[in-house]
């Protein structure tokens, strides 16, 4: 039997249109979070919101079973980093009520840079702004 399980998306670029589309088709309730309006999607609530502002109710009321969290930064640069993810995504997923918050990040966070296989146990020693900026988010 498919329970179906509320989840909430913060972030529909690419990947989170991707993400989207998979949570839609096994039938799960599903909230996105996006900063731009975007057209209606079959089986999607969009809610308009920057997560760098204040929380809307409408969400803080509610309980997800996932948040799963994909967002961009505006730019490539350690300021942009931290404007959102430091400064949006840290007290956004600090207020959400969730079981559970799943964070896209990023290679960038390990030490390697050489082409060398990375996985969950390699040393998180970023050498980038990125890296060093997406491993205290995910801290």
């Amino acid at each position: 039997m498919n329970m179906s399980k509320k989840v909430l998306l913060v972030g529909f670029g690419k990947l989170g249109e991707s993400i989207a589309n998979k949570i839609v088709e096994n039938k799960h309730q599903l909230t996105v979070v996006k900063r731009s309006i975007v057209s209606p999607h079959h089986g999607i609530t969009f809610i308009n919101h920057d997560i760098r502002t204040m929380t809307p109710s409408s969400l803080l009321n509610e309980h997800y079973d996932d948040v799963i969290v994909c967002v961009t930064p505006n730019g490539r640069n350690k300021v942009a980093y931290q404007d959102i993810f430091l400064d949006g995504v840290l007290p956004f997923c600090k207020s959400i009520n969730t079981d559970h918050i799943w964070f896209v990040s990023s290679s960038a966070v390990y030490e390697q840079n050489d082409g060398s296989e990375v996985n969950e146990q390699s040393p998180c020693s970023p050498t980038a702004f990125n890296g060093e900026v997406l491993l205290k988010c995910e801290n």
